[in-house]
């Protein structure tokens, strides 16, 4: 997994996925917890179409796979266009998120996405 994390954090380096800013200098692009990843980032078609690649790249070299039954992004009020291009670009379902929801201690509100494991994605809208 730190390859993976390492692809990640260059990414975000390179401008090629842009993290969420969550206070003055401080942002925020993953976070890895058992065998769950959480990519949080601003909804840029093209820095998804990265983090696809970057996973695609990571299941080829180390034989893993998302599982794209158990994975699905959670949304509410968010631009269904550009969700909808994520689904497809990963395989995955959507649904609605009603009230918000927690995950490993923070609350995620709604107008946040969350793709579920094995890998996720938030964004926040204020973001944009």
């Amino acid at each position: 997994m730190d390859r993976l994390r390492l692809h990640i954090t260059n990414a975000v380096g390179e401008g090629h996925f842009h993290p969420l800013h969550i206070g003055r200098n401080i942002q925020i692009s993953h976070i890895f917890f058992v065998d769950d990843v959480l990519i949080m980032g601003i909804l840029k078609r093209f820095s998804w179409l990265h983090i696809l690649h970057i996973f695609s790249k990571f299941g080829n070299a180390f034989g893993l796979i998302m599982n794209q039954i158990k994975s699905s992004i959670v949304h509410d009020q968010c631009d269904m266009e550009i969700i909808d291009y994520i689904t497809s670009l990963f395989g995955v379902a959507s649904e609605h998120m009603i009230g918000g929801m927690k995950y490993l201690g923070f609350h995620i509100k709604p107008c946040d996405i969350l793709l579920t494991p094995p890998f996720k994605a938030v964004r926040n809208v204020g973001e944009l």
